[in-house]
């Protein structure tokens, strides 16, 4: 890979017209301080997105979940989103988000034919970059769709895994996403966990309400 290489030198002979005969320095490599530096910075972007989603108002929790997508698959660099719900083998899209704006996909459709069945299968988040050149180059859902791309982690409602939160790309991003991506993609499921379990709960409490009040009329 890359290195990071600090040079410092200085002339110490120069000829009659001022060029350098003579210069002495060294070299020193400062990968490991570059990249600490590096870590820090993202780790202070990933906690922005973070905070800024958090942030965002809860007037209608399918939009706050939109503009969550957004915010952080902009972060990730990739180009699509979204929070599935799937019973048994079916798989249905709640939100979604392409900054592209193409044409969105289909809101039902078969787990097997989704990334979303290897998070699932292994219960905890499936981050993968480059899939046509990785075990998963005839998993069903790149034979059909081809996307490169993709990082999910699922959504528990009441300790149940009822879908996934995930973000994926036509193209490669170029590299494997690292510990950091996965542990951000981890806790923004788990906060679009709870605001999809506040939700339901609301709607519950709206529909027991509804009924009360036909028994007293």
């Amino acid at each position: 890979g890359s290195r990071w290489i600090l040079s410092r030198g200085k002339v110490i002979e120069r000829d009659a017209s001022g060029r350098a005969l003579l210069i002495i320095g060294f070299y020193t490599d400062i990968s490991d301080k570059k990249n600490t530096e590096i870590i820090s910075i993202r780790q202070q972007a990933a906690l922005q997105v973070l905070n800024e989603i958090t942030s965002l108002p809860v007037s209608d929790f399918e939009e706050q979940l939109k503009r969550a997508l957004l915010l952080a698959t902009k972060f990730l660099g990739v180009t699509r989103s979204g929070i599935s719900d799937i019973r048994k083998q079916e798989y249905r899209l709640r939100v979604s988000v392409d900054v592209q704006e193409k044409k969105s996909s289909p809101s039902l459709l078969s787990l097997e034919n989704n990334y979303c069945s290897l998070v699932m299968a292994l219960e905890k988040c499936f981050a993968e970059d480059n899939i046509g050149q990785s075990v998963h180059c005839r998993h069903p859902a790149f034979l059909k769709e081809g996307y490169e791309s993709y990082i999910g982690a699922p959504i528990h409602i009441l300790g149940v895994n009822q879908g996934t939160l995930f973000f994926t790309a036509p193209k490669s991003r170029g590299r494997q996403f690292d510990q950091l991506e996965i542990d951000f993609v981890q806790l923004l499921a788990r906060w679009a966990s709870a605001v999809i379990d506040r939700a339901q709960r609301d709607e519950e409490k709206k529909i027991i309400i509804e009924r009360f009040k036909k028994l007293s009329e």
